[in-house]
């Protein structure tokens, strides 16, 4: 039964074809760096067909010094009370401050307040 349910929906079935159209429009940025995520020669051919000049690999591809892994809107201080835009509290506590693992690997954290952004480096 279940069988001759899924030939009926195989002949009946239309399948859509989407035509792709591609495009030369220029893209916005000049260069892009590793933010970018470029990991393949298709996505680095992309950004090199719209316009853009100079294509940094990803982190993953090419780690980066100092580079920032992570852009988080949620904030440690801000969750401790410590945020010095909303709360005014004080931490107790010496900054910088860092994410510890298990393993032992350190991230450091960093605070930009004017854009309500903590950022994560690998230590």
């Amino acid at each position: 039964m279940i069988d001759k349910l899924i030939a009926a929906r195989r002949i009946t079935y239309r399948r859509e074809l989407a035509v792709w159209k591609p495009t030369r429009h220029a893209f916005p940025a000049a260069s892009l760096t590793y933010l970018g995520n470029v990991m393949n020669n298709p996505a680095r051919n992309f950004y090199l067909e719209h316009g853009v000049a100079s294509v940094a690999p990803a982190y993953e591809k090419q780690a980066v010094p100092d580079a920032v892994l992570m852009f988080c809107k949620h904030c440690l201080r801000y969750s401790m009370g410590w945020c010095p835009t909303h709360q005014k509290g004080r931490s107790s506590y010496r900054e910088p401050y860092y994410l510890v693992r298990t393993d032992g690997k350190r991230f450091r954290l960093d605070f930009d307040c004017k854009h309500c952004q903590m950022k994560v480096y690998a230590e």
